[in-house]
């Protein structure tokens, strides 16, 4: 939450900032009145007032279950109070509807009466705020099942100030849209020619993640910086980063073992990066130091809640999620699963004997899951989990997961003392799983691996 403008470092500037350093200012963010376009009452939570998340402000009810508390997208145009360069557009949203995809598109309207259409996206599956109940029929009756908000913020490219936004229609549509609060972050506009980059640490977050490091531990702390030059000065020169900086995090107990790196941060964008700790036991309060590529301190911003890392996990909802994916499958560009549209899918198993088809022909892949053989014509003689990984490594893929169970209940793995529905002890009598694994660990370890499990079938 931390800002500064970075003059290009060269000539005389460089000495200049081997001399000295800046502190930063906080990312800015402000909350849109949103209270008069509210028209539906469902919320019942604790969180009241102004609530800071991830960074950003945003104002909610002072007080919850006592009338309208969002308002259901349907055109509405939200007036900003001034026409506004604005670097990012952040909500607090809920859907109907179960791990649906919100993909609504919201018009942005701009002071020289040009538009843009904008689609915001999220899938609708662990919110930031977690309601033990909701209302339903606007405000009609109490649905006592658990319900949750989200939060997406959405870059802008503030290249005109923004006047107002139009909102989705999606009050006759299965799936409406209901928001509860709106922030912007605007843009920083210089008042005279910039002479570099307007930086600003959006977040710093010390995760549950963590890589073995010559042997140690070292901790996970995930940083988003933001150049807030507005899209406006993107042919300007000496508005971004192209050279090297090196981002550390010190504090109590806590060491930079590997800093972050940033390469090129070009005007109205943001650059996400892990900085490798180790975290003894650390506490208090932590500082970021951004240093140039010869190592001078640029700048340095401090306030940063140092969260060590936690070594057990139990079942409990509040230790479980904390759960974060591994730094790794951050940086993976491409695997090969199953289940997400946005990623290339595999299906195999027993299903795949009524599902094969040419590729003219319709296929008959969700009949199988009500009438799956019984694996009889699944013989799988052909099936080489080495030329499947040679298929997976040479596409490029730095990672695979496996089908172990999809929603026709038969597995590809040992149940042991469950269910004997798999092919361990049906016909072809095989451990794919475990196939599939160990030919991975020897053959190639450079791919992660990992399963998917379908609870339903």
């Amino acid at each position: 939450m931390k800002a500064i403008r970075i003059p290009v470092l060269c000539g005389t500037l460089l000495a200049y900032f081997e001399a000295t350093s800046a502190s930063l200012i906080p990312f800015p963010s402000i909350p849109i009145q949103l209270s008069p376009y509210f028209d539906n009452q469902a919320a019942s939570i604790d969180t009241t007032g102004f609530w800071l998340h991830n960074g950003v402000t945003y104002d909610l009810p002072t007080a919850w279950s006592a009338g309208d508390d969002n308002v259901i997208a349907n055109g509405q145009i939200v007036e900003l109070p001034n026409a506004t360069y604005v670097h990012e557009l952040h909500l607090l949203y809920a859907g109907d509807g179960v791990d649906l995809q919100f993909n609504d598109t919201f018009n942005l309207n701009y002071a020289d009466n040009s538009s843009q259409k904008r689609i915001g996206g999220g899938t609708l599956n662990w919110g930031d705020i977690r309601t033990p109940n909701h209302f339903d029929n606007y405000g009609a009756s109490t649905n006592w099942n658990s319900s949750q908000i989200f939060q997406l913020s959405v870059s802008i490219p503030s290249r005109v100030p923004l006047k107002s936004i139009t909102l989705p229609q999606s009050v006759n549509t299965p799936d409406r849209l209901y928001i509860f609060a709106i922030s912007i972050t605007p843009s920083a506009v210089p008042s005279t020619v910039p002479t570099g980059p307007e930086l600003s640490i959006r977040s710093v977050q010390f995760s549950a993640c963590w890589e073995d490091v010559i042997g140690q531990r070292v901790q996970a702390v995930a940083i988003t910086l933001a150049n807030l030059l507005p899209g406006s000065l993107a042919s300007s020169p000496n508005t971004l980063i192209h050279f090297k900086y090196e981002v550390e995090v010190t504090g109590e107990g806590v060491t930079t073992v590997t800093p972050g790196m940033v390469y090129r941060l070009v005007v109205a964008d943001q650059a996400r990066f892990d900085v490798l700790v180790l975290n003894n036991k650390g506490s208090g309060i932590a500082t970021i130091t951004i240093k140039d590529s010869n190592g001078n301190v640029v700048a340095t911003s401090s306030g940063w809640l140092i969260t060590p890392l936690r070594q057990t996990w139990t079942a409990d909802e509040s230790v479980l999620s904390t759960h974060e994916p591994p730094t790794w499958w951050n940086q993976a560009k491409y695997g090969i699963l199953n289940q997400l549209l946005t990623r290339t899918s595999v299906h195999w198993g027993i299903y795949s004997v009524p599902a094969y088809l040419v590729a003219t022909q319709p296929t008959k892949f969700e009949k199988s899951h009500l009438e799956a053989p019984s694996g009889a014509l699944w013989t799988t003689e052909n099936w080489n989990a080495s030329a499947w990984l040679d298929l997976i490594d040479e596409a490029g893929a730095t990672y695979f997961v496996c089908v172990a169970k999809h929603h026709d209940g038969y597995g590809l793995f040992d149940t042991k003392n469950t269910t004997h529905r798999s092919s361990v002890y049906l016909n072809p009598y095989r451990d794919f799983l475990k196939e599939l694994m160990e030919t991975a660990k020897t053959e190639k370890p450079n791919l992660h691996r990992g399963t998917y499990y379908s609870f339903p079938e």
